[in-house]
């Protein structure tokens, strides 16, 4: 019995120091990584109650309070060695602080002799325990292993994001401009950034009256802007000291010219020049210009807004008065027809540009335009005759008029060509007679219900009576938009139809042109299309017959937008655009031939409703009023800029006093018109805007940043008419 004693005593001592080594290297081990990974404590109590078996109550009290002091103890030793503050929101419990704790002899308990017999584990069950303890170690130290070299992995791919980022930052691009700073205002100035800032604005006025005869006022505002002396902030003294001594007030130039100034240079009343005129003064000038226009906002029954002009017999009236006052009204080519200045507003609404909505906003309008067919100039002025001319783009004209569309049966307004002989015949020219007996027999086969193909083919594609009498010959064939078609026809063919290497070099040409196309539509638009225009011998330089074709055939193109400026004709241009016409009609039917599949089943010619407009209808056009381009729907383009321009001083309204301040604002605009700059014809002509297709008002305010952009997009379509003394004919 005694061997037996002694032998389990052995047997004892030797599993407890197995268990003592186990738990100090597993210690050890995890003081490495408790940075990365939290301490998981293993219930080390519950481990040396099976070692030691039941013990009693009063030695465990007895035990705890020491266990815990020390563990405490050890926990802070351990703390203060490797400078880490103690968690605060988790406090440590017994089990945890014996754990972290050095291993201390004095705590391992050995089993008294006085036990009461019980199944005591052997020393395999020991070892067993002390290989699973290793075992999970080694797990931890496996997956803390795998999660650095995750990490190292991620920051090495967020290294290379940062450095691709600041090299596309970095990277020069044409899309977008760097935005200008604020010009400062003039008491934030140097004496050397004011005389330059005085050149600036003297070299800018005077390009705008380069080709005009020069004028008193004129000649004061230049002298007065290159001198330094006369270009000082209004915080300063007002008077300005002579050489003598005495004072004398600041040269001022009239109250017409300041607006002018300020309404073509964008310079504002406020901006401290000395030299402009009395703000008081402007403004009461600028209500005496504006008080003859009364605009209106109208309200449906979906309270949409409509703004309308009121009297627009009054404001022409005015106008024509007053360029027969200021000596403006005479056979000498003064200024451009198509100015945007140029154009007096009578409807502008938000909305689409379909009939339903034309028929529902526009019947105010229409009404006073239908009472308009001649007026008389003051008592002694001569009495003017109107005759109307229609122009936009094709969608427009094709709702004003009252047909189906390109995409109809007979896809021309203006005569009744079928789809599949497009090109530069015209067929059956419609008139105002072809067009009432149209609508009355598709009113009658219909009776409101859905049409079909066979009555769009009776009808001859007319579904409805024209919002407003304009003969078709009248009818002006979209010169801005036809010209851009047919020089976007020739580069979208080239695209689609070249190879490999014809791609890639004309991808270069493209990029050193500067053309991008639209973000939203994916066409070039406006000056890239002329830019691709004007590259047509780069094209030429890649070598090949297609390139070589394509080329000539942009050189015609280009041609053709020589005869779209407003001018007239002599009958010698107007035989070449004819001749023209002609062979820009003969390329491209080559071109379709050669590739046949790039006709349709459906339209079997290649030509679009747009060319046909231009190859066709054109001439005719040119050919009967001995102009082409003199009216034209790139005036109402050009307004988006005008409106755009103007965003800071709208800034500040909203809802129908917006509407309002748009009105007046371009009822200003031609009063300084008709006063300063003239027109630009043998015969008075007026545009009347009549339409307006979708614009909105969007605001963005950027972060950390007052400045607010203020953004009008917006399309206008308008009615022109010709006002001409009585006796004269145009040349036809």
């Amino acid at each position: 019995m005694e061997i037996l004693s002694t032998n389990l005593r052995k047997a004892e001592d030797f599993a407890l120091k197995c268990l003592n080594g186990a738990i100090a290297w597993r210690t050890d081990r995890m003081s490495t990584v408790q940075m990365s990974t939290k301490p998981k404590s293993m219930p080390r109590r519950k481990l040396i109650l099976k070692l030691n078996g039941k013990k009693g109550a009063e030695e465990l009290k007895k035990k705890r309070d020491a266990r815990r002091a020390k563990a405490q103890a050890a926990v802070q030793a351990r703390l203060a060695r490797s400078a880490i503050s103690p968690p605060v929101d988790q406090p440590s419990t017994s089990t945890e602080a014996v754990f972290d704790a050095a291993p201390i002899e004095e705590e391992v308990l050995i089993v008294p002799e006085t036990m009461p017999s019980m199944p005591f584990p052997t020393t395999n069950d020991v070892q067993t325990q002390t290989d699973q303890g290793l075992e999970s170690v080694q797990h931890l130290c496996r997956a803390l292993n795998a999660a650095n070299r995750k990490i190292a992995t991620l920051q090495r791919q967020l290294q290379a994001k940062e450095e691709e980022l600041l090299l596309i930052r970095c990277r020069p691009t044409t899309r977008t401009k760097p935005t200008a700073r604020r010009a400062l205002s003039l008491d934030q100035l140097t004496p050397s950034s004011k005389t330059r800032r005085a050149k600036e604005i003297a070299d800018k006025l005077q390009q705008c009256f380069r080709p005009k005869s020069p004028l008193d006022e004129i000649n004061k505002f230049l002298r007065l802007a290159r001198h330094q002396a006369d270009f000082k902030s209004p915080k300063k003294a007002a008077e300005m000291r002579t050489k003598k001594g005495r004072t004398r007030q600041p040269e001022r130039i009239s109250a017409m010219l300041d607006i002018q100034i300020t309404l073509m240079m964008g310079l504002s009343e406020q901006g401290g020049l000395d030299f402009l005129a009395a703000t008081h003064e402007v403004r009461s000038l600028k209500k005496r210009l504006v008080s003859h226009a009364r605009f209106e906002v109208h309200r449906d029954e979906f309270g949409r807004s409509t703004l309308l002009c009121a009297n627009i017999r009054e404001v022409l009236l005015h106008r024509v008065e007053t360029l027969w006052k200021n000596g403006k009204l005479t056979e000498t080519f003064v200024s451009d027809v198509n100015s945007p200045r140029n154009f007096t507003l009578v409807a502008f609404w938000e909305g689409p540009e379909t009939r339903s909505e034309m028929e529902i906003r526009l019947q105010p309008v229409l009404v006073q335009l239908g009472q308009l067919n001649d007026f008389s100039v003051a008592e002694s002025g001569p009495k003017l005759t109107i005759e109307w001319f229609l122009c936009g783009d094709m969608s427009f004209i094709c709702a004003w008029l009252g047909h189906m569309g390109p995409a109809a049966v007979f896809p021309c307004a203006l005569c009744r060509v079928p789809y599949h002989q497009l090109g530069n015949e015209i067929v059956w020219p419609r008139t105002t007679q072809s067009m009432e007996r149209g609508a009355m027999i598709f009113e009658q086969r219909t009776r409101g219900s859905k049409h079909t193909t066979a009555d769009s083919v009776a009808s001859g594609s007319q579904k409805a009576l024209p919002l407003f009498a304009v003969s078709p010959q009248n009818v002006i064939p979209s010169p801005f938009h036809t010209m851009h078609s047919a020089g976007r026809k020739c580069i979208d063919f080239f695209e689609k139809n070249a190879n490999q290497v014809e791609r890639e070099r004309l991808a270069l040409i493209i990029a050193r042109s500067g053309a991008i196309k639209h973000a939203k539509t994916q066409e070039y638009t406006g000056d890239h299309m002329r830019r691709l225009l004007r590259a047509s011998e780069e094209i030429r330089s890649i070598g090949t017959l297609f390139a070589s074709d394509i080329a000539d055939l942009l050189n015609d193109v280009r041609e053709l937008h020589t005869y779209a400026r407003a001018v007239l004709m002599l009958p010698q241009q107007i035989h070449n655009f004819e001749a023209k016409c002609f062979a820009v009609h003969s390329y491209f039917r080559t071109l379709w031939e050669s590739h046949p599949s790039e006709l349709s089943s459906d339209n079997a010619s290649g030509f679009t409703p747009k060319l046909h407009w231009l190859l066709a209808h054109a001439p005719d056009f040119a050919r009967r009023w001995g102009w082409f381009g003199w009216l034209s729907e790139q005036s109402v383009e050009h307004l988006h800029h005008v409106l755009n321009k103007q965003g800071e001083r709208f800034k500040h309204f909203k809802g129908d006093e917006l509407l309002l301040k748009i009105g007046q604002h371009q009822t200003l605009l031609n009063a300084v018109f008709d006063r300063h700059l003239g027109w630009r014809f043998v015969k008075f002509w007026a545009i009347l805007a009549v339409f307006c297709q979708p614009w909105e008002l969007r605001f963005r305010e950027q972060q950390f940043s007052r400045d607010v952009q203020f953004e009008i997009i917006v399309h206008l379509y308008y009615f022109a008419f010709r006002v001409e003394t009585l006796g004269e004919r145009v040349q036809r």
